[in-house]
């Protein structure tokens, strides 16, 4: 009897960070529900890429969840 066929499992890597996170409809980046969870990935982003990538997480006005984004925040012109 052979044993039954089970799919890969996908890299964990992969799959701790595609867990976390749902696609905007709109942009089609990676949704965080808050902007806390949204920088613990940035984080890992950061640590795994030994400080080179720089991210700031930002409320999306489409969908109403928290992206992020290695753009600077523009300033409020007054």
């Amino acid at each position: 009897m052979k044993p039954p066929v089970v799919a890969p499992r996908p890299p964990r890597s992969v799959s701790r960070y595609n867990r976390q996170a749902t696609t905007c409809p709109v942009s089609g980046k990676r949704s965080y529900r808050t902007k806390r969870k949204a920088l613990r990935i940035a984080e890992r982003v950061r640590t795994a890429s030994n400080g080179a990538d720089r991210q700031r997480a930002y409320l999306c006005p489409a969908c109403g969840k928290y992206h992020l984004t290695s753009q600077l925040q523009k300033k409020a012109v007054a």
